[in-house]
């Protein structure tokens, strides 16, 4: 089983919206709020870059695409996740945690 203890969890923005985010030792990065998701490190997560007081998470991620034959396609896209975190220290924590999330891969 994935460990799911918080790396980190605080209230911020994510794409502009108000939302609680967590990151867990697992790699899986959660957002709930007015709009909900996640991001698996190892998974979706192509890189990120501190832009500002923002943290721009570069990803690829699954979208439901039409019908094949009686079959729904899943389809990735590539899409960029901005998280706001609430002060400069916090974005900093993150950009640490993430950076150790993705060595230990």
């Amino acid at each position: 089983m994935a460990d799911s203890t918080p790396l980190i969890a605080e209230e911020a923005l994510v794409d502009g919206n108000p939302s609680t985010v967590t990151l867990s030792a697992s790699g899986r990065i959660e957002w709930r709020g007015k709009s909900s998701g996640c991001l698996s490190v190892d998974a979706d997560v192509l890189g990120y870059a501190a832009e500002g007081s923002a943290l721009r998470i570069r990803a690829f991620v699954k979208k439901s695409g039409g019908c094949c034959c009686g079959h729904k396609e899943v389809v990735r896209e590539r899409r960029d996740v901005v998280l706001e975190p609430s002060s400069e220290e916090s974005l900093g924590l993150w950009c640490e945690r993430l950076r150790q999330c993705i060595d230990s891969l």
